[in-house]
Formats: C-alpha cells, sequence, structure tokens
C-alpha cells in the first residue's frame, strides 16, 4: 500500500509538472511562433523544450537523492537501536538506478506533450494569442483542463486510500488482544548451548523468574518460551490411535509453554477451569 501511494504522489507530481510545462509553453506562444516562423523546425523546438524537461527532471532527481541520504542520517540517528536491519538501510545502486529511470520516464512524460503540442502551432494563432485582448487557444485549454481533472483524481483516491488506512488502525487500536498490556513488560533470556539436563535449565528459569518477581514495583512475573501475538510456537503432531503416522498428512497444533501465573500476570481472563500450578509439574498426575 505504501508503494502504491507513493507511485500515485509520483504520478499527481509528473501530471503537476506536465501541466506547469504546458502553461509555461503557452506563454511562450509567440516566442516559439516565431521561431517556426524564421525557420526552426518542428524537430528543433521540440528538442528544445524536451531539452529543457530533461534538465529540470535532472535537477529534480539529484534533489531528490540528496533528501534521501539526509533522511536515513536522520533516521539511523533518531530510530530505536532495536530497530531490525537498522544498520543495513541505505541508498545502493539499485535506488540510484531507480531514482535514474524514475527521472527518465518523468522527463519524457512531463516534456513530450507539452513539447509537441508546442511544436505544433498555428502562427496567426500564436502571434494574435500574444497581442492584447488575445485569449488561450481552445485546445490548449482543454488540455489543461484534462491534466487538472487527472491530478485531482489521482489525488482524491490518494486522500481516500489513507482515509480508510487511517481508520482501519484506529479500529485496530479498539480490538481486544485477549489481554492487557498495560504496565506489561517482556525480556528474553538465551542461555547458552550446553549439554545442561533440562531440572538445570529449569532452574535457571525460576531463577531469573524468582529474581525478576523480587523487583520493586512488579507484582507478577511468569516465564513463557512465545510472547503473544509473536505468530511463534512448537509444532506437535496429532496421533491418532489405530492409524499409522504420516508426518506429511497428520495435521498438527503449535504449542508454547508458560509456568505457573501466566495468565495472571498477562491478565487474561479464565472462562473455566483454573490456572497453572506448580503441582501440575513434574510426574505428578495428569490433569
Amino acid at each position: 500500500m505504501l508503494v502504491r501511494a507513493v507511485a500515485l504522489v509520483l504520478l499527481i507530481a509528473c501530471v503537476n509538472v506536465a501541466n506547469l510545462t504546458l502553461a509555461r509553453a503557452g506563454v511562450r506562444g509567440r516566442e516559439l511562433a516565431i521561431r517556426s516562423a524564421l525557420g526552426a523546425g518542428r524537430g528543433r523546438v521540440v528538442r528544445q523544450l524536451f531539452t529543457e524537461s530533461v534538465v529540470l527532471a535532472l535537477g529534480g532527481g539529484a534533489l531528490g537523492v540528496v533528501a534521501a541520504y539526509g533522511a536515513i542520517v536522520l533516521l539511523k540517528r533518531a530510530a530505536p537501536a532495536v530497530l531490525p536491519r537498522l544498520t543495513t538501510v541505505q541508498v545502493d545502486g539499485w535506488v540510484l538506478l531507480f531514482a535514474v529511470a524514475a527521472t527518465v520516464v518523468t522527463a519524457v512524460a512531463t516534456g513530450l506533450i507539452p513539447a509537441f503540442r508546442a511544436a505544433r502551432p498555428q502562427l496567426t494563432t500564436a502571434l494574435n494569442e500574444g497581442s492584447a485582448g488575445a485569449g488561450m487557444g481552445r485546445r490548449r485549454l482543454r488540455l489543461r483542463a484534462v491534466l487538472v481533472i487527472s491530478e485531482i483524481a489521482l489525488a482524491v483516491v490518494l486522500v481516500v486510500g489513507a482515509g480508510l488506512l487511517i481508520r482501519s488502525l484506529w479500529q485496530l487500536r479498539a480490538v481486544n488482544p485477549g489481554f492487557d498490556p498495560q504496565g506489561l513488560v517482556t525480556f528474553y533470556i538465551s542461555p547458552p548451548p550446553t549439554r545442561a539436563q533440562e531440572p538445570r535449565l529449569a532452574a535457571l528459569y525460576t531463577q531469573v523468574q524468582d529474581a525478576a518477581a523480587a523487583l520493586p514495583g512488579v507484582t507478577n512475573a511468569a516465564l513463557t518460551n512465545f510472547t503473544p501475538l509473536s505468530g511463534g510456537g512448537l509444532p506437535s503432531p496429532v496421533e491418532i490411535p489405530g492409524r499409522a503416522p504420516d508426518p506429511r498428512r497428520d495435521p498438527q497444533v503449535w504449542l508454547m509453554t508458560v509456568s505457573p501465573g501466566y495468565f495472571r500476570t498477562l491478565r487474561i481472563p479464565v472462562r473455566r477451569g483454573r490456572e497453572f500450578t506448580g503441582t501440575d509439574l513434574g510426574a505428578g498426575t495428569a490433569v
């Protein structure tokens, strides 16, 4: 959606520049008519106007590249250090190639139409348009009106899309995720890979949990291997008695491990039954 929005903004800018170029060519109608009367061919007039559009587009493209470098510097200074792949954000060769291609396409799109339109002047009409009391040609007015209507239509599409996106984000804020994130702090620990047995690792996690629960201001602490909304889980196949297991076709369920007090810590309401407790661990009765 962001790429499409940027494309619409670029298209609106192209239409706007084309309209301004056409208006500028209309103001220079007498000049172009005099050039044609003095022997300048249509191709020469087109080349002159197209060259001006290319120079304008190259200047805009160069300023855009400079602005991109400056924006990346500001982004790296203002963004948090935990932002993924922040150090890899840069203006590389592909970005520069796209900038050059966009500049060329913009120059062609905004320069050829006004150039061909201005290169076919009716000498008498063009000279009269530049005199006192003369109006602008109807064809040029119609073309400019079409460009303005196109620009307004693209802007309306962009504004409507932005409004729908803002509305979706606002409604998403009101969705109940099933837990209360207010005042909730999460952090990750990753013990070094060792050949330690599970009881030692369980003791380590329990020690971390007890230390976190003893901190001032902490009301509850719990452990889990996957936080809510992370999309993570450990797959486990569903075994059906009397049927040979088939890893390719058997359905799987995704499991996550939690410690006692997990639902209380995340303030997840228990609809029926009870929470997990410490007595549910080990080789006790299956509940």
